[in-house]
């Protein structure tokens, strides 16, 4: 790989981990306003589907967070393998 191509890669896969822990995070507290919104009065809380879908995007945002490790590891691999 040459030099510019690692540097893109490496920077493409922080660029997908900052969405993915952007996405986690904005889920995250948009289902916690949701369950002290179900919840207030004293209520049992009772999983609906909203919050289902945040859980869902929540998981998302973690596979997306994933994959930016994984082309952040191939772009490391590729600059070992250029120094040899």
């Amino acid at each position: 790989m040459h030099k510019r191509t690692i540097t893109k890669w490496w920077i493409w896969g922080l660029g997908i981990q900052v969405a993915g822990v952007i996405l986690s995070t904005v889920m995250a507290l948009v289902m916690t306003a949701h369950i002290v919104d179900l919840t207030t009065g004293n209520r049992d809380f009772v999983p609906d589907s909203f919050f289902w879908t945040t859980i869902g995007l929540m998981i998302l945002g973690g596979i997306v967070f994933c994959g930016g490790s994984i082309v952040q590891l191939v772009a490391q691999i590729g600059a070992i393998f250029n120094t040899h």
